[in-house]
């Protein structure tokens, strides 16, 4: 037997049928809400379900790229301190600097052998380390931001020395010459990619700077321009003055 119990003087209860009755607006309009085994409720269970489970593989995927990055920083730390080292620092003023095109043009092999020595070493750290970026045992934001730069410098001087001795290593029947260097060819890429949109980034600024600067300097003219045509000076106003 249906009951209705009164809740409020908007609310009523109906036992038989388990749901809330309820009298809403001015106009007498009738409004049913369903029980908590109604579709309506399921649906907003599964909703919030659904949103828990999704935060939650996000706190975790979080959680995941933090460990990650705090065991990289060691690494890090020393890949960085010898990078900066004398001795790189001085093979990479060699490559930019002191190497000539020609010396370049007939790879590895065509340099003296203390320049080798020093230029396959400079290679190969980029190489590694494009390896770590590439597998994501680094942060590659961390390395392009730190040294990209050099990275970019030293691959544009190094493309013809390597492209030499990837056509040597093809002719001597390697199958894997176009792996030579690869990751850091892809850390050049990165690093080339990072720099030019810091670059467009940039400049929007500096246009941004300098369209403001212009309308500040228009709004300063209009607010000190007279307000009134007898606050000007007329010539007739100089000539009284003289």
């Amino acid at each position: 037997m249906s009951q209705l119990l009164h809740i409020d003087d908007r609310v009523l209860f109906d036992s038989a049928e388990h749901r809330v009755v309820a009298l809403v607006g001015t106009r007498s309009a009738w409004w049913t809400a369903q029980n908590p085994k109604g579709p309506v409720m399921q649906i907003a269970a599964l909703t919030i379900s659904i949103i828990a489970l999704l935060v939650s593989i996000l706190a975790v995927r979080r959680q995941i790229q933090l460990s990650r990055h705090s065991n990289s920083i060691p690494l890090l730390v020393d890949l960085f301190r010898e990078h900066r080292g004398e001795y790189l620092a001085q093979v990479r003023h060699l490559v930019v600097h002191d190497l000539s095109a020609s010396a370049l043009s007939n790879g590895l092999a065509g340099l003296p052998a203390d320049q080798r020595r020093q230029v396959r070493d400079l290679v190969w750290f980029y190489d590694n380390l494009g390896a770590f970026v590439v597998h994501k045992i680094v942060d590659a934001q961390l390395v392009v931001g730190y040294l990209g730069g050099s990275v970019v410098d030293v691959w544009k001087k190094l493309l013809p020395l390597i492209e030499a001795d990837r056509v040597s290593r093809k002719t001597a029947g390697r199958t894997d010459h176009e792996a030579w260097l690869e990751y850091f060819q892809y850390l050049y890429e990165a690093a080339e990619s990072e720099l030019a949109r810091r670059s467009k980034g940039k400049l929007a600024r500096t246009m941004l700077h300098r369209l403001r600067h212009c309308r500040r300097q228009q709004s300063a003219s209009l607010t000190s321009w007279p307000k009134r045509p007898n606050d000007r000076i007329t010539p007739t106003d100089d000539l009284d003055q003289v």
